[in-house]
């Protein structure tokens, strides 16, 4: 055999080779995109059929139903349509005969679904006869191509021979090695002029489909990322309405102008709506009219201009009754500003309505209990105030008499009486002057809670300073040694005040006399957070265990010819601290003194500036 028929020959079967194997793997290639292409047609007309099918099938409109099969059908990838009804009432069926056998069958279901009701379901099934013809017709196109291409080869060997044997050698490696997925390799275009062309062509080739691939690439990897947003979008739509469904609120959407988009399952509970499509209701529609206009007139205005509202309406129910709710409306926006859509949230309120109502009414009974309260007291006043002045009338009259006859029998009579009965006349007389002094505590007593008080701000170091030299004044041969903490003050009136200090700094005073080395402190510490004002002596003090007597009028716990007194000051002191809303409290020991606190609410450690 000839060299050169070798060399045609074995020319040509690395070429038929080369061919052969890049026609596999083009057609491969091209069978898998082309089934990834029918693959995102599949998903995007089961989507395209959910979402168009969903209206008539809702509605039972059976001529838009096989309108719309009827243009789906128009896809010849689809040889048959099934949709059917879940009650039944409807069944349409649309296929075409198969007189092709190339391919496969891919079988899909689509459930129709509106919000959480399944309304039936349509089954497609598709075929791959079309990519399978178009793979055959690809196939003759480059078995053709492949033979023009061996002949033209022959031909060019026959001129070439020796010369372009290892130039086709190495463009059969290219060939293999592109053939094998290897789009990197390199390709060398010298010699012959028909190498060179034959180089250029393979380079041309190799360039397409480095682009082709990064292309497909590409598409792919944004196909990807679609599917994906998209799959995630849906998911997170999904988790959304299971959220919105579950709460116990009612939460609906609506349009710029007013119309429903979403209503959630509470919102169609309490409005009675069902499984009524919300697009057939308007927002006035589910509220009464006086809550309708204040929603559309104010409500939605002030929500499209601040972004959003709240208040209280009402929404109406199916049989007409009033529901009370708290609602809130939000306005959403794009990125451009465009106003997309309202939506709003309501809570029932009835229970809080109904507690509204009733404290309401309690008030309103309260204000007349004490209205009745008031009369009563003012009434008490009165009688308080008749009683003091029949105490300073009526009674001082006879103890003025009784006093003054007393006063006369010892003066002009004298000589008729003995001493005995003269001493009997000066106890009647000491006894009527001892109760004239207690009557005088006592109108002082009902004066203290009478009296209007005047609130100011009280320097409480400088009137102690004034009741210590006061008693001073009054008692000049005794020597006490009195501590007054400097800057105390407090809130209260200054006449009241005073004249508590006048009755806890004169007990001090009076219950030190027969103490050698009297002493006498007025301070403030704090207690429980507040505080506390205090007397304390080392005088003759008390017994703890009578401490509850100290307060109430006409108790005492010392004797008379002991120390002298009405037992009516500490109870004056407890009536005005009282009055200011503190409290009174002592602690004492008998020969070791005693100390009296009070509070006052306000009351600090600094005077106030003036």
């Amino acid at each position: 055999m000839r060299i050169r028929t070798r060399i045609i020959g074995a020319a040509l079967a690395v070429v038929a080779v080369a061919n052969v194997a890049y026609t596999g793997y083009f057609l491969n290639k091209e069978r898998a995109e082309a089934r990834a292409r029918l693959q995102v047609t599949i998903d995007e007309t089961n989507r395209l059929l959910g979402s168009v099918l969903t209206a008539p099938l809702y509605d039972g409109n059976v001529e838009q139903l096989k309108g719309d099969l009827d243009s789906f059908f128009l896809n010849p990838d689809i040889v048959r349509l099934v949709l059917k009804e879940n009650r039944g009432d409807i069944a349409i069926t649309r296929e075409r005969p198969q007189t092709d056998t190339l391919g496969e069958l891919i079988d899909n279901r689509v459930q129709i679904v509106r919000g959480i009701d399944a309304l039936g379901e349509i089954h497609v099934l598709y075929t791959t006869a079309g990519i399978e013809q178009r793979l055959l017709q690809s196939r003759y196109e480059l078995i053709l191509l492949s033979l023009a291409s061996l002949l033209g080869l022959a031909f060019v060997i026959l001129y070439a021979a020796r010369g372009v044997v290892r130039p086709i050698e190495k463009l059969t490696e290219v060939a293999r090695a592109m053939a094998s997925g290897q789009q990197d390799q390199e390709i060398h275009t010298d010699g012959a002029e028909e190498l060179v062309v034959l180089g250029e062509s393979f380079l041309r080739m190799r360039d397409a489909i480095r682009t082709q691939m990064a292309d497909l690439a590409e598409k792919n990897q944004q196909l990807v990322a679609e599917v994906a947003q998209r799959r995630e979008a849906e998911q997170e739509r999904d988790r959304l309405v299971s959220i919105l469904d579950a709460t116990t609120d009612l939460v609906s959407m609506a349009d710029p102008q007013g119309n429903l988009l979403y209503l959630n399952r509470a919102g169609r509970a309490m409005t009675g709506l069902g499984n009524r499509h919300v697009s057939e209701i308007p927002i006035p529609g589910i509220h009464p009219v006086w809550a309708a206009d204040l929603i559309m007139q104010q409500a939605i205005p002030t929500a499209i201009r601040d972004g959003s509202w709240s208040g209280d309406t009402a929404l109406l129910t199916a049989d007409g009754r009033e529901i009370p709710v708290s609602q809130v409306i939000l306005a959403h926006y794009d990125s451009t500003g465009q106003l997309q859509y309202l939506s709003t949230i309501m809570r029932d309120i009835t229970e809080r309505k109904r507690a509204e109502d009733e404290i309401r009414m309690l008030n309103t009974t309260l204000e007349q209990r004490v209205r009745a309260r008031t009369a009563e007291l003012e009434a008490t006043m009165r009688e308080l105030e008749a009683f003091s002045y029949s105490v300073s009338h009526d009674l001082r009259a006879p103890l003025r008499a009784i006093d003054g006859f007393s006063r006369i029998v010892v003066e002009d009579h004298a000589a008729q009486l003995d001493a005995e009965a003269r001493g009997y006349l000066e106890r009647v007389r000491n006894a009527v002057q001892r109760m004239g002094v207690q009557i005088d505590e006592l109108l002082e007593l009902s004066r203290v809670g009478r009296a209007a008080m005047n609130l100011t701000d009280v320097d409480i170091t400088r009137l102690a300073n004034k009741v210590v030299e006061q008693l001073r004044a009054g008692d000049p041969a005794r020597t006490v040694q009195v501590t007054i903490t400097p800057a105390l003050a407090g809130r209260g009136d200054e006449r009241l005040l005073r004249l508590v200090l006048e009755n806890l700094l004169g007990n001090a005073w009076k219950y030190t006399r027969h103490t050698a080395d009297a002493h006498v402190e007025f301070g403030s510490r704090k207690e429980g957070g507040e505080s506390a004002f205090f007397v304390r002596d080392n005088g003759a003090g008390f017994d703890m265990a009578y401490v509850d007597k100290l307060y109430k009028p006409f108790q005492r716990l010392h004797r008379a010819e002991d120390y002298e007194g009405t037992g009516v000051g500490l109870a004056i002191v407890a009536r005005i601290v009282t009055r200011h809303g503190g409290r009174v409290w002592a602690e004492g020991q008998v020969g070791k003194g005693a100390t009296f606190f009070f509070t006052l609410p306000g009351a600090s450690g600094a005077i106030p500036p003036h």
